[in-house]
């Protein structure tokens, strides 16, 4: 299983973060990012059409291993022109 962001906008979106309710976990019960860098936006850039992806896990079992996999957040990020 995957989670994939997607921009379906018709202009770039920048400096993409996203805020869960609880931390995302992948099946290693680490946090599940898609940057690891410190400090850094989830995603610098996303071009219109274009989409990043995480890992979760790999089998069905890990709906089975966790007991709670159900998630809640938001999605923040720039327009082209700098707007939120």
């Amino acid at each position: 299983m995957q989670l994939r962001v997607t921009n379906y906008g018709e202009s770039r979106a920048q400096n993409i973060n996203l805020f869960w309710d609880k931390p995302l976990l992948n099946r290693k019960g680490e946090q599940a990012k898609f940057s690891n860098q410190k400090d850094a936006p989830e995603s610098p850039v996303l071009l219109p059409k274009e989409s990043v992806a995480v890992l979760i896990g790999g089998s069905m079992n890990i709906y089975s291993e966790n007991e709670d996999m159900n998630y809640t957040g938001r999605i923040e990020f720039e327009d082209a022109s700098g707007k939120h």
